[in-house]
């Protein structure tokens, strides 16, 4: 081969490759990667609805526990739902990077149900608003080891018009100033009682819109993330539909930096092995290096939509990488045996464009068997499998439709 590298930037497959490559690496370099627990680090969990629900209704609860975690304001957490059509069940999966089994599960067991009672009879069920500004919410010490935490939340004013109801018929203390203990305002979060708030006289009869959650810890930094915490709760609402935790799994983050290290060096030992081969196939440095750089582009091109997308990498989106990397070094040595050599049956010798139309016939029939065989994948919901489907497909259409072309035109003008 004696390419002609001027030749071979003017053609317009070339250059499209060449433009997106270096979109892809701009992407990845600068935005960075999602990478899934596998590499990161974490706990991934799965949530089951403890009745039978339809999926409008689950992904309400999914957006419900997405909003609580941003709330929450922490980082690489995503949520999915996914569904077995198998067994027909339906399952929310949360994935936490940086976050040990015991946050993770205490964020996500608590409804988020809201009640405020006097005399055991509910007066408030929602929350119009919940302050977080330092004038109706923050924190004090009460004593060496515990501190007080406390912020406003307001009510729909039909409910407040049940508060002025409930307290028309209590009476008040021997003091005056306040309304009898037993006309107490108790605020619960999941039957759990959060704050016991006796009521000022001066409040009976009346239409109240807001009231106060109390509560208290051992440390400040506790008494900050309880009260973020039940604010996020409170902000967000309850859960359409009660859920359980069905599956929980932690992921050290040490395993995921070994493996990420092991990658590059297989991916290496990977390239050097495959540029042995074609050498002994081909003894031509110019046709392994055209192979090796489609190649290794299609890689990156993988790497620049997961980034674009937001599509976490993990070990089954690596293998998707592998597999889709591995089909494009078939179908150009494939294309390469077609392009060079003449048919052996028939004795004839075919025109480039004759032998490209075959080169890409066999190709897209390869491509469009991988892809017809990866879309049920993509339905089955079982995440890792999914991962799989999806990266081999998006590595399978880079290549048919980017890559392969201009390797083709790479391979015009080399001969």
């Amino acid at each position: 081969m004696k390419p002609d590298f001027e030749k071979i930037l003017k053609e317009p497959q070339v250059l499209l490759l060449v433009i997106i490559l270096i979109g892809s690496i701009t992407l990845v370099v600068f935005r960075g990667i999602d990478t899934g627990l596998d590499i990161s680090g974490g706990v991934r969990v799965v949530m089951a609805p403890n009745a039978t629900t339809d999926a409008e209704t689950l992904e309400r609860a999914r957006n419900v526990i997405n909003q609580r975690i941003n709330r929450i304001a922490l980082k690489d957490v995503t949520t999915r739902v996914v569904s077995d059509v198998l067994t027909g069940h339906s399952y929310i999966i949360i994935d936490f990077a940086g976050v040990n089994r015991t946050e993770a599960e205490r964020y996500l067991e608590t409804e988020g149900k809201f009640e405020g009672q006097i005399r055991n009879q509910t007066i408030f069920t929602k929350t119009k608003r919940v302050f977080t500004d330092a004038q109706r919410s923050g924190t004090s010490q009460v004593d060496e080891n515990v501190f007080r935490f406390w912020f406003a939340v307001e009510v729909h004013f039909e409910e407040a018009r049940k508060f002025a109801n409930a307290t028309c018929n209590c009476t008040r203390d021997p003091t005056g100033e306040s309304l009898e203990p037993a006309c107490n305002l108790v605020l619960k979060v999941d039957d759990e009682i959060k704050s016991d708030l006796r009521i000022a006289s001066g409040l009976a009869c009346k239409s109240v819109t807001e009231a106060r959650i109390e509560g208290s810890a051992s440390s400040r930094e506790e008494a900050l993330s309880e009260m973020r915490y039940l604010q996020a709760v409170l902000s967000t609402g309850a859960l359409p539909t009660k859920l359980s935790i069905v599956d929980i799994n932690d992921v050290s983050p040490k395993l995921g930096s070994d493996f990420k290290q092991k990658s590059v060096l297989s991916g290496i030992v990977a390239l050097l092995s495959v540029a042995c081969i074609l050498y002994i196939r081909y003894r031509d440095p110019y046709m392994i290096g055209a192979i090796l750089f489609t190649s290794t582009s299609e890689i990156f091109l993988i790497l620049g939509m997961a980034s674009l997308i937001h599509w976490q990498i993990d070990l089954a989106a690596i293998a998707g990488i592998i597999a889709a990397v591995g089909t494009g070094v078939d179908n150009q040595v494939i294309i390469t045996d077609t392009m060079m050599r003449e048919d052996v049956d028939t004795k004839r010798v075919y025109g480039w464009r004759a032998r490209i139309k075959r080169a890409f016939f066999i190709i897209f029939a390869a491509a469009s068997t991988t892809i017809c065989a990866m879309v049920p994948l993509t339905f089955v919901g079982l995440g890792a499998v999914k991962g799989f489907a999806i990266t081999t497909i998006l590595g399978v259409l880079a290549g048919v439709l980017i890559s392969r072309p201009a390797f083709i035109r790479i391979l015009e003008n080399s001969v």
